[in-house]
């Protein structure tokens, strides 16, 4: 698709978005990839950057269980975990209360990790009986033998914003490459959401998935 576009893409990782944006200075990178807030934050200090292009995919949090859990009905006197930040904004005890009759403190006890992976671990670790998990958590966690109960209400969300962005110089140098390159990663996306076989062949090539875990991660991509 990039090469329709006369375009010669490599993909390089490189850890933390201040070595990117100062590959970016530098001129060795040409676009960077960055969440959405650690982008907002440079801009503001430096000024220096343009925005090329975002993405945005919803990230449901499932909830997943000890293996002798199967339906609500099993919680009462249970433990479950869930990520302090996911619990303090979200209707988590409006929806066990409507999903299970569960009140929190008095028929299921709440903890609250910093993290996910804490959470992920305290299931791991037999502390708790459930979790709310975002689906890569999720998907760890039955791989494990856990399981994910298939009514639980989507009320928990973690939208991950990821922008394209290059500096401002290198856009005004050649804005239309930088045009063509947004138009193909759009087409891109496109064509992964509509052709399944050949995304997980992706995903399995590219990021190490095993064909399970990148089915999984397939179906619950929604961007």
């Amino acid at each position: 698709i990039f090469r329709k576009k006369n375009l010669d893409v490599r993909y390089r990782y490189v850890q933390g978005a201040g070595m990117r944006y100062r590959e970016l200075e530098l001129g060795t990178a040409n676009i960077a990839l960055v969440l959405g807030r650690t982008a907002l934050e440079n801009f503001l200090a430096s000024g220096t950057t343009r925005l090329i292009g975002c993405s945005i995919n919803s990230c449901p949090y499932r909830l997943v269980v000890q293996s002798e859990v199967r339906s609500a009905g099993d919680l009462p006197g249970k433990a479950l975990a869930c990520r302090e930040s996911t619990a303090r904004i979200s209707p988590l005890a409006n929806a066990l209360q409507q999903w299970g009759n569960l009140t929190v403190g008095r028929d299921i006890a709440l903890t609250t990790p910093e993290t996910d992976k804490e959470a992920l671990d305290m299931l791991f670790h037999n502390d708790v009986h459930a979790c709310l998990l975002p689906q890569p958590y999720a998907i760890i966690a039955e791989e494990r033998g856990f399981r994910t109960l298939p009514d639980w209400p989507e009320v928990v969300d973690d939208p991950l914003a990821l922008v394209i962005e290059t500096t401002e110089r290198q856009f005004r140098e050649r804005p239309e490459v930088f045009r063509a390159f947004r138009d193909a990663y759009r087409e891109g996306v496109t064509y992964l959401k509509n052709n399944r076989d050949a995304a997980i062949r992706m995903l399995c090539a590219t990021f190490g998935q095993s064909p399970v875990v990148a089915a999984k991660a397939f179906e619950d991509l929604r961007f």
